[in-house]
């Protein structure tokens, strides 16, 4: 096969490492974003100039956060390392440096936004959302800390009431592997009623089904899956009506957060399903009140 472009090396890459869905949908908006800056795809015009220059058009003209500039260059290195590994490119990013991103603490959901947000949902006017199922959304993603793409690639086949546990996959994992978690009482409550909503409507249940598919709820939604996107839209309609800066990311740094004040950090992690603890301890939002105690524990002077 002659790879001439980057959307060439791109079907390669698919067909040779089989990635995620999400993972190509990233790919492809690298290389659009990418192809709009320098008109080219062609692999011999890639140049270290040329991604300076879409790196500095990024943040200076579009003003992209940093974050999303170094997640663009840590996606077109996956194919241009994948392109140095099978001979077919001489050309390396090794050079080309992440920049440093200066963020804030993290921020997680109080009690009063969470109930901000219950409330908006419950009200008459949301029952077209519907409200009880974004409901039982925010729940599900507080009660168990899993991720956006956890949470739609979730079917019915995962839930093992007899061993008490929801399987979480690997292909909807983002370390590509496998885990389960306990199914507390509040999350088997909420999947009770995703399950008696479905059957009302005489939707079945089958083990390949999604738990959560708002387009067996909403006719406005095309297709017949939920995805990521549909999660994320409906965050932002949340946000813009409650003024709650919510986010399905947030309530898992709220769960992490929570869960942490028990010190049992090395379990938090098997929860989460980090690799690395630090990753873990870099989702908990510092406990002012705990610190207090902490500080108040010196001897006076």
């Amino acid at each position: 096969m002659e790879l001439r472009s980057l959307d060439d090396l791109l079907v390669l890459y698919i067909k040779e490492r089989m990635p995620s869905d999400d993972m190509v949908r990233q790919l492809e908006v690298v290389i659009r974003s990418l192809r709009s800056f320098t008109r080219s795809s062609l692999l011999d015009e890639l140049t270290r100039e040329a991604l300076f220059g879409w790196r500095d058009h990024l943040l200076k003209e579009r003003q992209v956060a940093v974050a999303t500039w170094n997640n663009y260059l840590r996606h077109l290195k996956v194919l241009i390392n994948f392109a140095k590994d099978s001979g077919v490119l001489d050309f390396s990013l090794n050079g080309v440096k992440s920049l440093p991103d200066y963020k804030r603490g993290v921020r997680v959901l109080n009690d009063s936004h969470i109930q901000r947000i219950i409330g908006w949902l419950r009200h008459p006017e949301q029952e077209a959302m519907p409200g009880w199922f974004w409901e039982s959304v925010c729940k599900m993603l507080y009660y168990s800390g899993m991720r956006r793409r956890q949470l739609v690639g979730l079917c019915w086949r995962d839930i093992d009431q007899g061993e008490g546990v929801i399987r979480l996959d690997a292909d909807s994992s983002k370390t590509k592997r496998a885990w389960s978690i306990p199914m507390t009482q509040p999350l088997s409550s909420v999947l009770a009623d995703v399950h008696r909503m479905t059957r009302a409507i005489n939707k079945p249940c089958n083990p390949n089904d999604q738990v959560f598919n708002i387009t067996l709820f909403n006719e406005r939604y095309h297709g017949r899956r939920m995805t990521v996107d549909h999660v994320s839209a409906a965050f932002r309609r949340i946000r813009e009506k409650t003024g709650v800066d919510v986010s399905a990311h947030r309530f898992r740094h709220t769960f992490a957060s929570q869960l942490a004040k028990q010190g049992r950090i090395r379990e938090l992690q098997q929860v989460l399903g980090h690799r690395d603890v630090r990753t873990t301890l870099g989702y908990v939002q510092p406990d002012m009140k705990g610190m207090s105690e902490l500080m108040s524990g010196l001897s006076t002077i």
